[in-house]
């Protein structure tokens, strides 16, 4: 299809067929037609597998950005200033950052620093990092939407500053 198109537009143009051309077009020609209508058929098992791949890179990484994005949480709303501040410079920067950039410094950057990773672990490490301060975010704003009524009644009572956060968070 790909190479007739062309032929055609050079036969028009009056221009003499070139094989550099040709071949070219022969790699970026469409996926086998019938009638008309491609044949996605032929490469469903590739699509399956990639779909598969998809889900598992769902899976992995979204644990891995809520166990990361708690940490992260937790430490924004902790007492220490130093903890609070790493907390607070993480989850700017890296909401902050385009998710294709956050991939390639995964992909391209670690393996020119000595990290070697095959591009599946560097892919979950970019979408776990990626995501894990949007959930930060929102745990953290649950936490911080708890009247502060309720933290003071918690401290009255005698409990400390994690357990009154942890009442808190079975409210958030």
């Amino acid at each position: 299809w790909a190479l007739e198109t062309a032929q055609a537009w050079r036969e028009r143009k009056g221009q003499a067929r070139r094989a550099d051309w040709d071949q070219a077009l022969a790699k970026i020609a469409p996926p086998p037609m019938k009638d008309g209508l491609y044949l996605p058929i032929e490469n469903l098992p590739d699509f399956i597998a990639g779909f598969l791949m998809t889900l598992r890179l769902l899976a992995v990484s979204g644990i891995a950005a809520l166990v990361i994005g708690t940490i992260i949480a937790a430490l924004r709303v902790s007492p220490v200033p130093a903890l609070r501040g790493f907390a607070s410079v993480y989850t700017e920067v890296l909401r902050n950052t385009p998710l294709t950039l956050v991939l390639f410094f995964c992909a391209f950057i670690l393996p020119q620093i000595g990290i070697r990773l095959d591009y599946v672990v560097a892919a979950t490490i970019g979408l776990s990092l990626y995501t894990s301060p949007f959930i930060a975010e929102a745990i953290r704003s649950g936490i911080n939407g708890i009247p502060v009524g309720q933290a003071e009644a918690a401290r009255a009572i005698g409990l400390g500053f994690g357990f009154s956060r942890r009442a808190a968070r079975s409210r958030a």
